[in-house]
């Protein structure tokens, strides 16, 4: 699930410099300005075909993309195992892949590439999507995509959701807005209105996992149900930080907030844990954390757009967001990079 970026003029401007420095083919310079820099990417589904449950999330790239994007990366950057960031022991130019939420399309489509290539990775995973339930944003995707008119008339119940009308809508207003309980009444109502399926095949499956491992990808943590970290309760916190259900198979003692979201609450939680490392989303959430690194999404094959994104949005737009936050800059000027909607 993806953090949304704003389309406006400045990330607009950044990203055509990027893409004029690669093509004067200064991108390895501009890469070694920054040596230590981990760039570090988040992916979810590798798949040519998005199925009902993950179509309009935003979370797949086609497996022609992913390898493209390999080859950029093989080619440009030292690809690294998470264990180097835990270590700290870094080359220069180091950049590290990761999946969130354990999709199955992780382990028939983007393995075999990143085995081709002698890469490694780390992919985060959901206690229950191991343990083979779905999640609730997969559940309620299904039922919008597949069963839209049952699916919204049942939801009518929900007050704040009875005038959204846009599947998109529905979804990012559970995110932000609803407790585990709630979520959970949700999920509850969608059943009784409708048939799901009880094969999904949506997630990797314990024996997957363990060939993946065998391949060299290493499994961290991702809560046990996939809810906001900053909606939660103590008491709720605990519950999702509990990976007992799935610890014997997660290698990687890093951990990654869903959808990029959390509370001071959060942090707190995650430390008594002693994770090594705390993958997020977005930018400068290290000012947050020392524990905190950032991830970039990125969905083209280009990689002259991908350069730019690495390289001169990111970077540059995360530099503006700290200047402003240490001065006073007009408001006009202030949205085009102090804004980030988070979504699913």
């Amino acid at each position: 699930m993806n953090v949304e970026k704003p389309d406006n003029p400045l990330r607009k401007t950044l990203a055509l410099l990027g893409v004029l420095i690669y093509r004067l083919k200064l991108a390895k310079l501009v890469i070694r300005l920054s040596p230590n820099r981990v760039r570090t990417l988040l992916y979810h589904a590798v798949d040519d075909q998005p199925n009902p449950y993950t179509d309009g999330l935003s979370v797949s790239v086609s497996p022609k993309t992913f390898a493209a994007n390999l080859d950029y990366f093989a080619s440009h950057y030292n690809v690294i195992p998470v264990s180097a960031v835990e270590e700290g022991t870094l080359p220069r130019s180091p950049l590290l892949i990761t999946f969130d939420d354990g999709y199955t399309s992780v382990h028939q489509h983007a393995v075999p590439e990143l085995q081709k290539r002698s890469l490694p990775a780390c992919v985060y995973l959901i206690g229950r999507a191991v343990q083979g339930e779905l999640v609730w944003v997969n559940l309620l995707n299904y039922a919008l995509n597949e069963h839209a008119k049952t699916t919204r008339d049942a939801l009518s119940s929900f007050p704040d959701l009875a005038s959204l009308k846009r599947r998109e809508d529905i979804i990012a207003q559970i995110q932000h807005f609803y407790t585990p309980s709630e979520i959970e009444s949700v999920c509850k109502t969608v059943y009784a209105a409708i048939d799901v399926p009880e094969e999904h095949h949506l997630y990797s499956n314990p024996e997957q996992i363990v060939a993946m491992q065998e391949a060299g990808i290493d499994f961290g943590f991702h809560t046990q149900d996939h809810y906001n970290l900053g909606l939660c309760n103590e008491q709720e916190l605990k519950a999702q930080f509990n990976r007992e259900s799935i610890d014997s198979i997660l290698s990687s003692n890093t951990f990654a907030y869903p959808f990029g979201l959390f509370s001071t609450q959060a942090m707190k939680e995650a430390e008594k844990h002693q994770y090594g490392r705390l993958m997020t989303v977005g930018n400068n959430n290290n000012l947050l954390s020392p524990l905190h690194l950032d991830r970039t999404e990125v969905f083209t094959a280009e990689a002259a757009s991908v350069f730019a994104q690495l390289e001169v949005v990111e970077p540059m737009i995360a530099w503006l967001r700290r200047i402003f936050r240490s001065s006073t800059i007009s408001p006009a000027v202030a949205s085009d990079f102090d804004v980030e909607k988070k979504a699913v």
